[in-house]
């Protein structure tokens, strides 16, 4: 794997969690749990318009903070879930990724 396609890997999969959190703050305010209305329509409208928001960087810190919040087991392992079934439909193998990303970390 060569360093740019490394890089859209990692953009798509950032993006694709953030959606995931995105939907999980918008169920969140529907099951009122704590989710103020602002949040949650921030989190609706980057759901909805991924390809708008996806460098906005208020939108993108408000869903990791609101997500953070509201973080809990359950939700962490949906989201979890999705990225296998994510990465396995883009036919990315994620622990040969993430074995790559943390020897570059390293």
């Amino acid at each position: 794997m060569n360093t740019s396609e490394f890089n859209d890997i990692g953009k798509a999969l950032h993006g694709f969690i953030l959606l995931k959190k995105a939907s999980e703050i918008v169920q969140a305010y529907k099951d009122n749990e704590g989710i103020e209305f602002h949040e949650m329509e921030i989190a609706q409208l980057f759901t909805l318009s991924y390809r708008q928001f996806n460098e906005d960087e208020f939108s993108i810190d408000l869903i990791i903070r609101v997500y953070d919040r509201i973080q809990n087991e359950e939700r962490h392992n949906r989201i979890i879930q999705a990225v296998k079934e994510w990465t396995a439909e883009k036919k990315i193998d994620l622990d040969s990724f993430l074995e790559i990303l943390r020897t570059e970390s390293a």
